[in-house]
């Protein structure tokens, strides 16, 4: 991951007119590890020396260079010239005339006098240079100096990024990780190398990372911080100074300040100093809030700062708020440390506050900041979000307890509160055995009572009627009426209240979409969303997969969350941020699979199927194995095809129609590689009559493709009258596809089969080619027989490790590909036979076999088929 930082450093101490190198960065963050990786490479041709500075070299004149100074005289020591000539002849009779390289860790350590010799041996070019610090202000006023005189190169070691953070895991770790462990890693250990590996030894040691079929996943217990992880944050603190630490131990505490609270009471040099050192981060929500960026320190700090220093404090962040003036109301972190400090007194916009928790994801904190609160068991605004709370923890009997409590009076609530607890009922029925009938009464119920109040067009009227409307919405889209809901929401995209009522109306708006034929206006919409963001990797761009319509739908349905969740307005908390990054990495290895990248796959479908595991998400859990199945079977790994086959059917879905249906689509291209293409064709031709049944043209138009790719040509003109009704470049494809093979067109399919291949899905690309080649070699069409041997080649080496059938053709041994590689490029007969170090007859004899696969006659033409 830093290759070009140590390519860099390496050219800068090799460079005739450099000085050397000095690399800054936070404590932990690996410098001293990439300097010694550039040092291995050079020690074998330059003699490096290696000095440590530390707090108690700093106090000695030339402390740091002791282990050069062995043959100074006592009586000379005041004089730096003697010195400089003593270290210089010990350096030189070491090196035995090879360059030397000066490795001086920790220089901020570095005391003055051994600083003054360090930087005359450097511009006497008599050493290179190779250093390691905090920061530009904490380092000698000499070496400084040659960094301001362009002697040596400033080089930043900054942390692991996010992206990286996985890769770096999985390195250090031997195996692979999910994408929730990766993250959830990431955010508590930041990209600090060394706070990440103490986290990462830590969480396996409690059991909240495990291992499972072979990948680290999270097993859902929380986090713990030990012995490790706070020695490594304590070192690491030990370099502030008392006002800076005053700084992170607020923020730490508070989980975040307003820069003018945080003024009220802390040193502004402090905080400017912490935020130039990498220590803050500054975020917007009601002004300009502050927060300390490396969580483990936030952790850490909060459970080593004494209980009396912390009230202390609490007591300062109190006393700022007022006299700023500003509006804590929904700061939860605020609420949380007063409880902690015994102030729960003071708790006087709890409900508010535990409103915001839940917000947040954080039920659990709702919770005791609800439990704290003086009378909290009467009030109906207490209740709800009491109910809300349980429901975010998963716990039902608690949710059902409190809102079916007599102490509740149902009836005697206010409409708005009675509409809350109405809707947290139907989320409740969502989650249970019942769903259906019990939702479909609860909605019915609202709309009665909201139907007598269609005189009031108040906010809150409006905003009752906008959430009974997507209740509504949800149940209609488990029963599978897509093309009821596209009018509301559409209206909803465009107009409703809040972002978040636009945004699930989004998603819910490219689901439909997609499977009722719209895929191009789907596209715009998840443009509009970013919702290829989620998607890491290379999976290609949203609207290029936009003719998979199965995954296209799938990924807005698990983007929009369960059903029913969205009445619990949860954000993303612990819990919900890992069952939504394994989504997002189950939506990844959907279109690998689709698109016939087995490979990458099955790294993403392993590692979700694997946290998934942990999760309880039966449902995506069988769709991640139903695809892992395709996946070994596009490679053709039978026997782990059918383990995961036999996995997934052991498995009792009850999900969403459109997962079920997705299961069942994956399992049927597994069984066509594994088993009968004459059964998978059936039963692809039975899901195009349920998708026709049911009024999904973009679902009826993949299954039938399906059926035709995989050698049935009677569905050709149905495929050519479906695809006629749907948008998008994937439709064009199919109907052209759908058109070759009625009119045994080989050349019109090849046209098709690299329009497949332009935007991006080489496995249809590969199968219209596959049926390209056939027409071909029927009616003896040479041209057309090259070109589908050269789209067949080239799809098979986009896709990686994929089986190859008697459908591709005569293809090349690895011998003949090398072969045929050297005579493309114009290598005689007796020059390849020497390179290869076998015959000239054997040679000829492979040539032979080429020419005959690839039904070419010469060189040129040869060339011409594989360029």
């Amino acid at each position: 991951m830093r290759e070009p930082i140590l390519e860099t450093i390496q050219g800068r101490l090799l460079h005739r007119d450099s000085c050397g190198a000095i690399l800054l960065g936070e404590y932990g963050v690996g410098k001293t590890c990439v300097a010694k990786q550039v040092l291995e490479v050079m020690e074998h041709d330059c003699l490096v020396v290696s000095l440590r500075c530390s707090a108690s070299t700093v106090t000695i004149d030339y402390g740091a260079l002791s282990p050069l100074m062995g043959s100074v005289a006592p009586d000379t020591i005041e004089s730096p010239m003697s010195v400089l000539r003593a270290v210089s002849k010990e350096l030189l009779q070491r090196a035995s005339r090879r360059p030397i390289v000066l490795f001086i860790d920790n220089v901020q350590d570095l005391d003055d006098h051994s600083a003054l010799i360090v930087s005359q041996l450097a511009v006497s070019k008599a050493v290179k240079l190779l250093l390691t610090g905090d920061s530009l202000t904490s380092i000698p006023g000499e070496i400084l100096g040659l960094w301001r005189d362009g002697l040596i190169s400033r080089m930043d070691v900054l942390p692991i990024s996010e992206a990286d953070a996985r890769d770096w895991l999985e390195e250090f770790l031997d195996r692979p990780v999910s994408a929730a462990a990766a993250n959830s890693l990431y955010e508590a250990g930041g990209g600090n190398p060394r706070f990440l590996s103490a986290v990462v030894v830590e969480q396996m040691g409690a059991g909240s990372v495990v291992l499972n079929e072979g990948v680290w996943v999270l097993s859902g217990a929380p986090f713990v911080c030990g012995r490790n992880s706070v020695d490594t944050v304590m070192a690491a603190l030990l370099s502030l100074s008392v006002h800076e630490r005053l700084v992170v131990e607020a923020l730490a505490l508070s989980g975040g300040l307003s820069i003018g609270q945080l003024m009220a009471f802390c040193d502004a040099k402090a905080v400017d100093s912490l935020q130039q050192r990498g220590f803050l981060t500054m975020g917007k929500k009601d002004g300009t809030l502050v927060h300390l960026r490396n969580n483990l320190v936030a952790q850490v700090l909060r459970q080593e700062v004494p209980a009396g220093r912390s009230r202390e404090l609490q007591r300062l962040a109190a006393a700022s708020a007022d006299d700023q003036g500003a509006a804590d109301m929904d700061n939860f972190q605020l609420a949380i440390w007063a409880i902690d400090c015994g102030n729960a007194e003071g708790l006087e916009h709890g409900h508010d506050q535990a409103r915001e928790a839940n917000n947040a994801g954080r039920p659990d904190l709702a919770l005791r900041i609800l439990d704290a609160m003086p009378g909290h068991g009467s009030d109906p605004l207490v209740l709800v979000e009491s109910a809300r709370a349980y429901l975010g923890l998963g716990n039902l009997d608690g949710a059902r307890a409190v809102l079916f409590a007599p102490s509740l009076r149902l009836a005697e609530l206010p409409l708005e509160q009675w509409v809350d607890v109405m809707l947290l009922r139907m989320a409740m029925a969502s989650g249970g055995k019942t769903a259906a009938a019990d939702a479909h009464d609860l909605h019915a119920s609202i709309s009665l009572r909201l139907h007598d109040e269609r005189a009031d067009y108040s906010a809150t009227i409006v905003d009752l009627r906008e959430r009974l409307q997507l209740a509504e919405i949800d149940l209609n889209l488990e029963k599978g009426r897509y093309a009821e809901v596209g009018p509301q929401l559409q209206l909803l995209h465009s107009t409703g209240a809040s972002a978040s009522t636009r945004r699930l109306a989004g998603l819910w708006l490219i689901e439909v979409w997609t499977l009722t034929g719209r895929a191009l206006d789907a596209a715009k919409i998840a443009d509009e969303l970013e919702l290829e963001a989620i998607v890491r990797d290379d999976a290609g761009p949203f609207e290029d997969l936009a003719g998979s319509a199965l995954v296209t739908a799938i990924t807005a349905s698990l983007m929009a969350g369960n059903p029913g969740s969205y009445l619990l307005q949860a954000a993303q908390g612990p819990s919900n941020r890992m069952r939504s990054i394994t989504l997002g990495q189950l939506v990844e290895g959907l279109m690998h699979a689709y698109s016939g990248r087995a490979d990458k796959a099955l790294r993403s479908l392993l590692a979700a199927a694997s946290q998934f595991d942990q999760l309880d998400e039966s449902a995506s859990q069988a769709l991640a194995y139903s695809a892992i199945a395709y996946s070994y079977a596009l490679k053709g790994d039978d026997e782990s095809a059918k383990t995961f086959m036999t996995l997934r059917n052991a498995m009792a879905v009850s999900g969403p129609r459109l997962t079920v249906l997705a299961c069942e689509s994956f399992e049927v291209l597994a069984s066509a590689e594994i088993a009968s293409r004459e059964k998978a064709i059936v039963s692809l031709y039975s899901l195009a009559d349920e998708s026709h049944r049911g009024q999904v043209p973009a679902l009826e138009m993949g299954f039938l493709c399906a059926a035709v790719r995989l050698g049935s040509s009677k569905g050709a003109p149905r495929l050519l009258d479906i695809a006629a009704q749907v948008q998008g470049p994937w439709a064009r494809c199919c109907e052209g596809f759908a058109q070759g093979v009625m009119n045994s067109n080989a050349p019109h399919l090849l046209e098709m089969a690299e329009a497949a291949s332009a935007y991006g899905d080489d496995l249809f690309a590969r199968d219209i080619a596959r049926a390209a080649l056939k027409i071909a070699s029927d009616g003896a069409d040479k041209g057309s027989l090259r070109v589908a041997h050269q789209l067949i080649r080239n799809g098979v080496m986009k896709l990686g490790h994929v089986k190859v059938s008697s459908d591709d053709g005569q293809m090349l041994t690895f011998r003949e590909q090398e072969i045929a590689s050297l005579a493309a490029r114009g290598a005689s007969n007796k020059a390849i036979a020497a390179q290869m170090h076998i015959s000239v007859r054997t040679v000829e004899g492979h040539l032979y076999q080429v020419y005959s696969k690839l039904q070419v006659n010469s060189r040129a033409e040869l060339r011409e088929s594989l360029a």
